[in-house]
């Protein structure tokens, strides 16, 4: 589970701290800190979704196999 939180925290802050540095770089602030935050969102959602579903149907199998 640590991993999933260092994963969590890398897709956010790597989104934020490449959107701030685009800004900073395209005098374009807060456009690119806000879109590839949005991004890093997602990214980490999706990620944490793959990470858990075969946790989780594992333990349906046991679940099941149980009753």
């Amino acid at each position: 589970m640590i991993g999933i939180g260092w994963y969590i925290a890398f897709c956010l802050l790597g989104g934020a701290a490449g959107g701030y540095f685009l800004d900073r770089h395209l005098d374009t602030l807060p456009v690119f800190t806000i879109v590839l935050l949005t991004v890093g969102l997602f990214v980490a959602f999706y990620g944490v979704y793959r990470i858990v579903r075969p946790l989780m149907k594992e333990e349906q199998k046991k679940t099941k196999g149980e009753g």
